[in-house]
């Protein structure tokens, strides 16, 4: 049973060790990837109603993978329009020595909005969708009262 455990474990090692070390290459800043394929739902939860002058919290998850770390979020707000851009630290291309699991991660981006007027808020997520690099655009509504 320990030589088991012992040979399930060693992909393990290999991945966290092949992850770390000075010759490392840095990862970049990369836009969130907000859903993997088209059947997949956006996770975005954007509240139903806003006070105005009150901030409101917009939560967009971001999907990576082990070689992924959540990144900054930036976010501004025009009229009654909201624009966030969840960002996370990639490899834009995987180094050789690196070993990355398929398994998804989720980043919570939590973003911060306040309205200074009363109306039907649109909140504007841009990101990535899928791993090919296309843009996605995904808009929400909000009633600001």
């Amino acid at each position: 049973m320990r030589l088991r455990t012992s040979i399930l474990l060693m992909p393990l090692g290999m991945a966290l060790a092949a992850c770390s070390g000075d010759d490392m290459p840095e990862m970049e800043r990369l836009p969130g990837i907000l859903r993997i394929s088209p059947s997949d739902s956006f996770m975005i939860e954007v509240p139903d109603t806003a006070q105005v002058g009150v901030t409101t919290t917009v939560t967009v998850n971001t999907v990576g993978g082990t070689c992924t770390q959540q990144g900054d979020t930036e976010v501004s707000v025009t009229g009654l329009t909201a624009e966030i851009r969840p960002f996370d630290l990639a490899f834009r291309v995987r180094p050789a020595n690196v070993v990355c699991s398929t398994s998804a991660t989720y980043f919570p981006h939590r973003a911060r909005v306040t309205f200074s007027s009363t109306g039907t808020a649109t909140i504007r997520v841009i990101g990535l969708e899928g791993f090919d690099d296309s843009t996605a655009v995904v808009e929400r509504q909000m009633v600001v009262r």
